[in-house]
């Protein structure tokens, strides 16, 4: 018997130490201040579910990370590949287990999930529609983000990256055709496509209404990376701007805040305004031997943040900069940090 109640104990005292380790952060902001906050999102390594979401507080610069556990309870899944906040909630597109955790940015805690994909990697969204675009799949999407589920596919050939969606077309990167698709989002119905360079991977839109696609290169190919300015009435090129070396293919293209100035990665980070007729002759932030991985622009704070993965395995170094590219900071994330948002309440 003695033995009994002593394993009984032990058993209690177990349960009772795991219910303390998995208690959610006793200091953690809810809801946040006023200054808003960062939500890092960090792949993790394939197939090893270490994806983690860290979140950034600029009234005093704490970091939180593992977030959505510590709140939830559950691990947020495999490969984080990028965040999207839409009116009330944050969309956390999970590639590799084929879902999207959707978050109260308030409070962090999971308001459900979206299954059925492939292998989801970017979304947009209007009102209650939203398209995600797909690695594997050959389809974009289509989302009622009321009922949550995948209502439409629409049939596209290859891998398809970030999309834009400006008045009532959805323009899509489809990376591995060089090619950027124009769906009717009215229709669903794909109407068109532009012809870029190798790999379109990026694409925003400037003060004046310009697309600007960006193309990754192919370092295989001696291919290199270009930036390409489209008028979206008329779906052709205006302007075609070498984006780095052929060996250092390019990636993460953001504006600034008045969305006047974009910036992207191609072994450094580079920065041009949106008039430039060419590639500056240096870059913005030297490269010193980082790997730069993810690039984001705080519109409230005026902050270039980039993310250097290192190594791939260790803790990613997240560095803050001015518009000047002075850097104001620097702390560590999780393993690949990938992306960056900006929310303020």
């Amino acid at each position: 018997m003695r033995i009994i109640i002593i394993g009984l104990l032990f058993g209690l005292l177990f349960l009772a130490s795991c219910d303390d380790k998995d208690e959610p952060f006793k200091d953690f902001p809810l809801p946040p201040k006023n200054e808003g906050m960062v939500l890092i999102g960090s792949e993790g390594n394939f197939q090893f579910g270490n994806a983690e979401l860290t979140v950034l507080d600029k009234s005093d610069y704490k970091l939180f990370p593992e977030v959505f556990f510590q709140v939830n309870k559950y691990k947020l899944g495999d490969v984080l590949q990028s965040i999207y906040l839409h009116e009330q909630n944050a969309y956390l597109v999970v590639n590799n287990s084929q879902k999207i955790e959707i978050i109260n940015p308030l409070n962090y805690r999971s308001a459900g999930n979206i299954t059925g994909f492939t292998s989801p990697r970017y979304m947009v969204a209007k009102s209650n529609k939203a398209y995600v675009s797909e690695f594997y799949a050959n389809a974009i999407r289509v989302v009622d983000l009321v009922s949550k589920q995948i209502t439409k596919s629409i049939t596209i050939p290859g891998w398809a990256e970030e999309m834009l969606w400006l008045n009532n077309n959805l323009f899509v990167c489809n990376a591995n055709r060089n090619k950027v698709f124009v769906i009717n989002t009215l229709t669903d119905v794909l109407t068109d496509s532009i012809s870029v360079g190798a790999e379109p991977v990026s694409i925003v839109t400037d003060a004046a209404g310009n697309i600007w696609v960006l193309c990754k290169g192919s370092k295989s190919k001696q291919v290199h990376p270009t930036l390409h300015r489209i008028n979206p009435q008329t779906l052709t090129e205006i302007t075609q701007l070498k984006a780095g070396n052929a060996e250092d293919e390019a990636r993460e293209l953001c504006l600034s805040a008045d969305l006047s100035k974009l910036f992207w990665i191609s072994k450094h980070v580079y920065a041009i305004e949106s008039s430039a007729t060419q590639l500056p002759a240096l870059p913005f932030i030297y490269s010193n031997n980082q790997t730069f991985y993810a690039l984001g622009f705080d519109p409230h704070n005026n902050e270039l943040y980039a993310a250097d993965a290192i190594d791939y395995v260790q803790q990613s170094m997240v560095y803050r900069y001015d518009v000047s590219g002075a850097l104001k900071g620097q702390f560590k994330a999780g393993i690949n940090t990938g992306h960056f948002a900006f929310y303020k309440p």
